[in-house]
């Protein structure tokens, strides 16, 4: 069946707590095994999220390889996120801000580059306040996530289209 289950997520934004405060993130059952759909960097990240807070976790991904879009982000280079507040940040979404505004409280732009520096991804901030990977390779931020959601213990398919998602 399909069901809603509460992960936790580490908690970038408290490096005081070394990491460990929970946030809510939220993963979904497939036929009993969490899991997420799509090997770009949402899921990559969700399934190392849901699988390091001990959840069996499940990513499929209809394509050859994870992260495709992920290699051609910013020309290549793949610029992560902003410099800037949650507030600024959303500022930019216009009426879509309301949807998004939980994802980017628990997992703010400030968040983000914590994450990626624990995955082994320094950042920099460049111009117009973008924040890149000091390697300037998003094939870099592909693996990172990639041997993260692995390392995590979440099982990544490829090749595996999903063909209906039901709810049960």
């Amino acid at each position: 069946g399909y069901s809603d289950v509460l992960v936790g997520a580490p908690n970038y934004d408290s490096p005081a707590q070394g990491g460990e405060q929970p946030n809510l993130g939220r993963a979904y059952a497939f036929y009993g095994s969490p899991g997420a759909l799509g090997a770009g960097a949402a899921g990559l990240v969700a399934a190392a999220f849901a699988a390091r807070a001990g959840v069996p976790t499940l990513l499929i991904e209809k394509g050859r390889q994870t992260g495709v879009k992920i290699r051609i982000a910013g020309g290549g280079h793949c610029n992560l996120t902003h410099d800037c507040s949650v507030r600024a940040m959303l500022a930019g979404f216009g009426p879509a801000a309301s949807f998004l505004e939980p994802t980017m409280k628990a997992f703010s732009p400030r968040a983000v580059r914590r994450y990626f520096d624990a995955i082994g991804v320094p950042t920099y901030i460049g111009e117009h306040e973008k924040v890149w990977p000091v390697s300037r390779s998003a094939r870099q931020v592909r693996d990172a996530l990639e041997i993260d959601a692995r390392a995590a213990g979440a099982e990544i398919r490829l090749l595996c289209p999903a063909v209906a998602v039901e709810r049960c």
